[in-house]
């Protein structure tokens, strides 16, 4: 009985997980070197001696990237940055001052904010920058910075 038994569990939780298997989005990774040198360009100054954990093609054309134990790098199909969030450790300051508005990189630093970036982020209107408790704005088109405060773990922060 206990065989019996036993054999029916192997035949329930087998499909099962078989079926759970089958929706992992392993489909989309593609191998590292698979990279447009741009993109590959952009890690190894920003992030060097830092490993790709792995790659994503995104249904756009976009690529993301995730890097073992940092940030995580989203670039659009033109190999340009649109997201790089470090994963609960701060940006570098490098790559703070090298890819945002100077204007916005002023703001930071007169405020003592560069060392305690955790994400950035742009699109073709504005760049975002999240700090621990607040998120900047900047706008591309007037240069108007904006600031969001919010406590950690809230629905809007």
């Amino acid at each position: 009985m206990k065989v019996a038994k036993f054999f029916l569990t192997i035949l329930t939780v087998l499909p099962l997980a078989c079926l759970l298997n089958s929706c992992t989005d392993d489909d989309d990774r593609v191998p590292v070197s698979s990279l447009p040198d741009k993109t590959e360009t952009f890690i190894a100054r920003y992030y060097p001696n830092t490993a790709v954990q792995s790659v994503d093609k995104l249904p756009d054309g976009a690529y993301s990237v995730n890097l073992y134990n940092s940030a995580s790098i989203t670039f659009d199909s033109n190999d340009v940055w649109t997201e790089v969030d470090g994963n609960g450790s701060v940006l570098g300051t490098m790559l703070l001052y090298d890819q945002l508005p100077a204007k916005l990189y002023s703001y930071l630093e007169s405020g003592g904010y560069t060392q305690n970036v955790f994400a950035i982020s742009r699109n073709s209107k504005q760049y975002s920058v999240t700090l621990l408790s607040t998120m900047l704005y900047y706008d591309r088109e007037s240069g108007e910075i904006s600031s969001n405060t919010f406590l950690p773990g809230s629905e809007n922060g």
